[in-house]
């Protein structure tokens, strides 16, 4: 062989094993946890560790498991046990936390989001009303809140430790 076809041969195989270890260090980019997620699938679009004990994620409805809904719907709070599809709804109850600013003057602290972002292992929102962040993510056994405040305000944190989704 040609000095010049060893070069090719050469930096065509450099290429091929470059471009293949790049996809897999970023192979979790192309997951979209959002598949599924509307219509009857109701999957579950919070972040999860694998075998992991806690789902949380904004619960925008009552009715299914998965707590989620698109936008315009408002969060009513932050529970940290979900489902994807059907069935096994919360029979013994769930923790629900909401952050707020201001008075507790009432039981419920709904509010909208104005964006949203979700990731592998990875849950954004800021609220409308108040400018409240909440990131969300997770270890095995437990869920971390990352909430933003904004400047001056107040800050407060609702916590329901009874909250059954649907059931009052």
């Amino acid at each position: 062989m040609k000095t010049g076809t060893k070069t090719i041969i050469f930096l065509g195989i450099s290429l091929f094993f470059t471009s293949v270890n790049y996809a897999q260090t970023k192979v979790h980019h192309y997951v979209d946890p959002m598949i599924g997620s509307e219509g009857v699938g109701r999957v579950f679009i919070g972040p999860s560790c694998p075998y992991g004990m806690v789902k949380p994620s904004p619960d925008c409805t009552v009715s299914p498991n998965s707590g989620w809904l698109p936008m315009p719907k408002e969060v009513t709070g932050f529970s940290q046990v979900h489902v994807s599809g059907t069935g096994g709804g919360p029979k013994y109850g769930n923790i629900q936390i909401m952050p707020f600013s201001g008075a507790l003057d009432k039981l419920d602290q709904s509010s909208h989001r104005t964006e949203e972002n979700v990731r592998l292992g990875y849950y954004e929102t800021v609220f409308k009303e108040n400018q409240i962040k909440t990131e969300i993510t997770t270890a095995e056994k437990v869920s971390f809140y990352k909430i933003t405040y904004p400047k001056n305000a107040s800050k407060d944190l609702k916590i329901d430790p009874g909250f059954f989704g649907g059931i009052s």
